[in-house]
């Protein structure tokens, strides 16, 4: 025999010769002369249709027609043959490629799918599809099957049909209730477990929705005995200690379904999560030695036989030795300063002092808790004062030491001889202060009142008694600064009037009229309302001596230094002389100690 398209490659052995069975099978072979043969591709498509060629009633999908090979272009003829059998044209040859339509009787259909390429040559695919209702059910199951009081009840949905994926409501009425409680609004979990919290009836509602927005609701009974709940009746042998001791735990449990098994765990109180002291099992008593001064929460279980546990939390508070406060009080003046240190109890410490007169109740924050261990107050007035301190730790203990501290404020008393002089003269002033806290010192500063700026007379000393010689006839501002040991300092200011004079007067001036010894004095000559230029003579003696030592002879030169070479009483004499030959003298007096 011939084939178009083929060529004959071998014929069988047995092609020829004498038989006498009934039937004689014969096998030729032939090879293609086609070198591209055409190849039919064709195929189901579509979201609904699954993988093992199933869509649901009424759902649409695609008759793809596809091909490879032969000679383009391609048309394409697509029949079905029906579950009763009868075939039905769906579209003679034509170049669409893709036929939708959707199917509303179940069974089992064929698809057949006819390429033809422009040769005429023609190939045929068969496409199996079955086609079933879709209708989506489903069932509900609970676990144990006869549960008591405080055991976990677990419920399971099942699903067959509709179209996935599929979400889980599950709802219950306890006995007694006459509405569903929503336990799990929809959610891709198929099960779900609450506890029996009362004997009774407990009706179990699932609803399933599939993503076709489909829902089917299902219900169970389930009957709660009034077995005895699981306890968990687990006990501290303390919840406060200090740091170093242990605490016990001594395990136990009730009810439920016996034999028991326990864990415990513990956690600082700041820390998110738990460490693991015991995992479950039968032993009963475990101890816990906490490693800080803070609190701790401590979580006990027990589990029963069934499955069923009870959880119960401890705190416990650790803590250091106890907080104790060694603090220091110094008062100067008015000023009061408490130094703290304190041992024990947890860091790190806040500091805070209060303080009130000794015939008051109530006592005035000076200072609210701070971490600065120094406090620095100034007390209001003279007087004596009840001071509490108080050291506080990070777990809010606090320890309270009072003091009784006596305070005077500094007071300046300085003096001065004249307020109202005639140029040429002196003026003194006398230095002193009480209260704060002794030995005191002073400075003087004098200026014109027609001056921005002050001129120091003395700088800090313990010298009390200044001597100030005017230079000008006019108005001078002096000031006067005491100083105590803690270094309050109090300003008194004096105005000094200086009348001019009807003659020339000598303005002289020394630096100090009391000095310590090795220390030196300066002397500055000066004359007004004579006849410039003026000369200056000067000359000092021992007070107990009768002759004078000559420092300068009349000169027009001012200054002058002299170093008293002994412990006792100096005089100074210093001569001021115009043009005209008119002299006026002054004399100073110095104490060397």
């Amino acid at each position: 025999k011939t084939f178009d398209g083929y060529t004959l490659v071998s014929s069988p052995s047995n092609a020829s010769g004498l038989y006498t069975a009934s039937a004689v099978t014969v096998t030729y072979l032939y090879k293609s002369t086609v070198t591209n043969p055409l190849v039919n591709k064709s195929y189901l498509s579509g979201n609904n249709v699954t993988d093992g060629c199933v869509v649901l009633k009424g759902r649409g999908f695609v008759v793809q027609g596809a091909a490879e090979g032969g000679t383009a272009p391609y048309q394409y003829r697509i029949s079905v043959t029906h579950p009763d059998g009868a075939t039905e044209m769906l579209q003679s040859y034509t170049t669409a490629s893709a036929y939708q339509t959707a199917l509303s009787v179940t069974g089992r259909y064929t698809f057949h799918v006819d390429v033809k390429d422009s040769s005429g040559t023609v190939s045929t695919k068969d496409l199996p599809l079955t086609v079933k209702s879709g209708e989506l059910t489903i069932s509900i199951n609970a676990r144990p099957d006869n549960p008591v009081v405080g055991d976990k009840i677990t419920v399971y949905g099942y699903v067959e049909g509709g179209v996935r994926p599929y979400q889980f409501h599950f709802s219950y009425k306890k006995p007694g209730d006459s509405a569903y409680t929503t336990v799990k609004d929809y959610t891709s979990t198929a099960e779900l477990s609450f506890t029996a919290e009362k004997a009774g009836t407990y009706v179990l509602r699932l609803a399933v929705k599939d993503a076709a927005a489909a829902v089917v609701t299902k219900t169970l009974s389930v009957t709660v005995g009034a077995g005895a709940v699981l306890t968990n009746n687990t006990t501290l042998n303390t919840q406060s200690l200090t740091l170093g001791d242990s605490v016990t735990v001594k395990l136990a449990a009730s009810g439920g379904h016996s034999p028991y098994t326990y864990a415990v765990y513990y956690k600082k109180s700041s820390s998110a999560s738990y460490t693991t002291v015991q995992s479950f099992n039968s032993n009963n008593s475990v101890t816990v030695k906490p490693g800080a001064a803070t609190t701790y929460d401590i979580r006990t279980k027990v589990k029963d036989s069934a499955g069923t546990i009870k959880t119960k939390d401890f705190t416990v508070t650790v803590k250091n030795n106890a907080l104790t406060a060694f603090n220091t009080v110094k008062s100067d003046g008015l000023k009061v300063t408490v130094i703290y240190s304190a041992s024990g109890g947890t860091k790190p410490y806040q500091y805070a002092l209060y303080y009130k007169t000794t015939d008051t109740n109530t006592y005035k924050a000076a200072r609210s808790y701070t971490s600065d261990s120094t406090i620095v107050f100034v007390l209001p007035a003279n007087g004596t004062y009840n001071l509490r301190t108080k050291v506080k730790d990070s777990t809010g203990t606090v320890v309270n030491t009072d003091y009784t501290v006596t305070v005077s404020d500094t007071a300046a008393k300085p003096t001065i001889s004249a307020t109202s002089i005639t140029l040429g003269q002196d003026v003194t002033i006398k230095c002193a202060a009480s209260g704060g806290t002794a030995p005191y010192r002073y400075a003087v500063y004098a200026k014109k009142s027609s001056s921005s700026s002050y001129t120091t007379v003395q700088d800090y000393s313990a010298n009390t008694t200044v001597l100030f010689t005017p230079q000008a006839a006019t108005t001078y501002d002096i000031r006067v600064k005491s100083k105590d040991k803690a270094g309050t300092v109090k300003a008194t200011n004096f105005t000094l009037t200086v009348k001019k004079p009807s003659g020339m007067v000598n303005t002289s001036a020394i630096s100090s009229t009391k000095i310590s010894y090795g220390d030196g004095i300066t002397i500055t000559a000066g004359a007004a309302y004579g006849t410039s230029p003026y000369k200056y003579y000067i000359a000092y003696k021992k007070s107990s001596s009768s002759t004078y030592t000559n420092v300068q002879s009349y000169k027009a030169n001012r200054t002058v230094s002299i170093q008293p070479g002994a412990r006792t009483t100096y005089n100074i004499l210093i001569k001021a002389k115009d043009s005209t030959g008119t002299v006026k003298s002054k004399t100073f007096t110095v104490t060397v100690s």
